[in-house]
């Protein structure tokens, strides 16, 4: 029997919409509870989530892309806008810089390019806001994550350190 493929469509999120991503976005911290002490959380961490996700929604420069099939939410794309400031001496060639705060597709959508599709669109809308960098930063233990941005195209240039202070 062959597999139907999935109609989704890509839209920017509304506050229709909060509830629903910001359940997502939970989930996904949940995920990375598993690396260790470094994503120990507030106890009210899904509010923070949720105020996090309203914010990015209401910006003119953040966003929430939504991945959905039959009006059902399916994935989100959350990118924060941050211009570099003006420095006395600026040395990079770009101003302004974003991240992708956010990269997630329920399981059952993982093989059918809904992250790429995602990312590809998010890093266009960022475009036409005039962004000229995107960072994504991932824990150096998510395999599937890093393999998927090399597969990508993204360029893995840096590393950080953390040090726990007690």
């Amino acid at each position: 029997m062959t597999k139907v493929k999935p109609i989704i469509e890509y839209r920017l999120a509304t506050l229709k919409d909060l509830n629903a991503v910001s359940l997502f976005g939970k989930e996904l911290m949940d995920f990375h509870k598993k690396y260790g002490w470094y994503y120990t959380f507030k106890k009210d961490y899904a509010n923070e989530i949720k105020k996090e996700n309203k914010a990015a929604i209401l910006s003119k420069n953040s966003f929430v892309l939504v991945a959905e099939e039959k009006g059902k939410l399916i994935g989100y794309a959350l990118v924060a806008v941050n211009p570099i400031p003006n420095e006395p001496m600026q040395i990079y060639v770009w101003k302004n810089e974003a991240e992708l705060v956010d990269l997630y597709v329920e399981k059952g959508y993982r093989e059918h390019k809904v992250g790429e599709n995602l990312m590809k669109k998010a890093f266009k809308i960022a475009k036409k806001k005039g962004i000229d960098v995107v960072r994504v930063v991932i824990d150096r233990r998510n395999k599937r994550a890093r393999h998927f941005y090399l597969k990508e195209g993204l360029d893995l240039y840096d590393e950080v350190f953390v040090k726990r202070l007690k």
